[in-house]
C-alpha cells in the first residue's frame, strides 16, 4: 500500500502547477492541501479550492481506496492515543457539518478536517509552526517513498532537542502548532513523500463562537465563551493523555459514542 501510495503521490511532479505549489516556507517541495478550510481572510468555512491544475488528481486521490485506508489508520491512532482531544474534535466537527452538511471532511472515516500530500521529490521540512492549526489536535504524519531512514528523514523536534527515526511506512502523532518540527535531509537520489491530516484552529473556533467569526464578538465575550467550550489552552492541554490515563480515557470514550449512537 505505502509503495503504491508514493507512486501516486509522484505522479503530482507531472502537473502543471505554480511556483507557490513547491516552494514554501516549509521547503522547496510540491505541497497540496485539501479538505475544510477557516482563516486567512475567509469569511466563513468553505472546501479548500486546490490549483487548477491538480483539481482532477485531487479528486482521485479522495476516491484512491489506499489513502482512504491510511487516513482512517491515522484517525484511529488519534484516536487510540489521545483519545479526549480525539472525542473533543469529533463533537466540534458534528456541530459543523449540522451547520452546513456541504462541508465533509476529504476522507469518510476520518475525523481530521484537512490534509496535506507533500510530493517531494524530496519533502524535507525546514522547521516551523503550523500556527494556523489547532495546537488540541495533533496531526498524523506517515512518511512514504525510498530512502535510508538511518541516514536520513528523521523527524526532529527542535525545541524537544531531538531526532526520531522516522522510515517510510511509519506514522507519528505530533501538535503541529505547539511543537516546532521538521526533518533531516535524504541522500541524493532517494525520493521522499509524506501524508498529514490535521485540523485547522479557525474552525474551532468558528463553532465555539456559535458559527460566528471571531472579530464580530466583543473580547470579553469570546473569553467566556473559551471558557465554556474548554477552548483555553489548560483545557486543551488536559485533554492530552498521559500514559497512565489512556486506557481509561478510551474506555470513557467509548461509552460517550455508545450513548451517543455513534458509529464511526
Amino acid at each position: 500500500m505505502c509503495d503504491a501510495l508514493a507512486e501516486d503521490f509522484s505522479d503530482a511532479q507531472e502537473l502543471n502547477l505554480p511556483a507557490s505549489s513547491s516552494d514554501g516556507r516549509r521547503g522547496k517541495f510540491i505541497a497540496i492541501n485539501f479538505g475544510i478550510s477557516y482563516g486567512g481572510g475567509q469569511k466563513e468555512p468553505r472546501t479548500l479550492s486546490p490549483p487548477s491544475a491538480a483539481v482532477e488528481y485531487v479528486d482521485q486521490l479522495k476516491e484512491n481506496p489506499d489513502l482512504r485506508r491510511l487516513a482512517a489508520w491515522q484517525s484511529e491512532i488519534f484516536a487510540s492515543y489521545q483519545p479526549k482531544a480525539y472525542h473533543h474534535v469529533r463533537c466540534k466537527m458534528a456541530r459543523l457539518h449540522a451547520w452546513r452538511s456541504s462541508l465533509r471532511p476529504p476522507f469518510p472515516r476520518s475525523v481530521y478536517t484537512t490534509a496535506c500530500v507533500n510530493c517531494g521529490p524530496s519533502t524535507e521540512c525546514c522547521g516551523h509552526h503550523d500556527l494556523t492549526n489547532y495546537p488540541g489536535c495533533p496531526c498524523c504524519i506517515t512518511a512514504l517513498g525510498e530512502f535510508d531512514a538511518e541516514r536520513g528523514g528523521h523527524c526532529v523536534l527542535h525545541g524537544l532537542r531531538i531526532y526520531v527515526p522516522f522510515p517510510a511506512g511509519a506514522s507519528c502523532l505530533l501538535s503541529s502548532a505547539g511543537l516546532m518540527h521538521g526533518n533531516t535531509a535524504i541522500q541524493p537520489g532517494e525520493n521522499r513523500y509524506s501524508f498529514t491530516q490535521y485540523c485547522v484552529g479557525g474552525l474551532m473556533r468558528w463553532v465555539s463562537y456559535g458559527c460566528k467569526p471571531a472579530g464580530d464578538i466583543p473580547m470579553d465575550v469570546r473569553a467566556q465563551l473559551d471558557e465554556e467550550e474548554e477552548e483555553g489552552w489548560e483545557a486543551q492541554y488536559a485533554r492530552f493523555s498521559k500514559v497512565w490515563e489512556v486506557d481509561d480515557d478510551r474506555k470513557w470514550v467509548r461509552e460517550q459514542e455508545a450513548k451517543e449512537g455513534y458509529e464511526g
